[in-house]
C-alpha cells in the first residue's frame, strides 16, 4: 500500500473523496450524488469506530436524504 500510494498527497485524496467529520457536508454531497440517480451509493469508513459511524450516519445523515 505504501509503495502504491507514495506519490499521493492529502490534497489529491480530498479532491477525489469526501473526507472529514462534518456530517452536514456528507449529507449535502450524498444528496447531490443521489440526485444523479445511481442505484446504490457505497460508503466506506476507515476509522476504528464503525458503530459510531453507523449511529451518526443513521441519526444525522440518512434522514437528510429522505
Amino acid at each position: 500500500f505504501d509503495t502504491a500510494t507514495r506519490h499521493l498527497r492529502a490534497e489529491d485524496l480530498k479532491a477525489a473523496l469526501l473526507v472529514g467529520a462534518d456530517l452536514g457536508r456528507h449529507a449535502e454531497r450524498l444528496a447531490a450524488l443521489a440526485a444523479l440517480g445511481p442505484a446504490e451509493i457505497h460508503l466506506h469508513q476507515v476509522g476504528g469506530d464503525q458503530e459510531g459511524f453507523v449511529e451518526a450516519f443513521g441519526r444525522r445523515v440518512l434522514p437528510a436524504l429522505r
